[in-house]
C-alpha cells in the first residue's frame, strides 16, 4: 500500500516538528541541569508541558489541512510524539547517571 504525497509529508513533518522540540527542550533541560540542580524536576516539567502546548497548537493548526487523511495523520502525531518523549527521558536520565558517577 502506497502512501499519498500528501499524507507521506504529513508524516514527514510530525517527525520534524517534534524532533526539533525534542531537541530545544532537551538543550534547556541540559544548560538547568549545568547550572543548578536545585530546579530541575520545575525545569522538566515546564519543558514537557510547553512541548505539549506547542504540539497540541501544532495539531490544531495541521490537522484542517490533512482532513482527508485524519487517521494517518492522527495516528504519526501521536507515534512521533511518544517517540521523541521516550527518547528525551531516556537521554535525560543517561545524561543525569553519566554526571553522577
Amino acid at each position: 500500500m502506497q502512501l499519498a504525497p500528501k499524507s507521506q509529508i504529513g508524516i514527514f513533518l510530525n517527525f520534524l516538528v517534534f524532533g526539533a522540540l525534542t531537541f530545544v527542550s532537551a538543550v534547556v533541560i541540559l544548560g538547568s541541569i549545568s547550572k543548578n540542580n536545585s530546579n530541575l524536576s520545575t525545569m522538566v516539567m515546564a519543558s514537557m508541558a510547553l512541548k505539549l502546548i506547542f504540539a497540541l497548537v501544532y495539531f490544531l493548526i495541521t490537522f484542517s489541512v490533512f482532513k482527508d487523511r485524519v487517521l494517518i495523520f492522527v495516528g504519526s502525531f501521536f507515534f512521533a510524539y511518544l517517540v521523541f518523549m521516550v527518547f528525551e527521558v531516556a537521554y535525560i536520565a543517561w545524561y543525569i547517571k553519566k554526571n553522577k558517577s
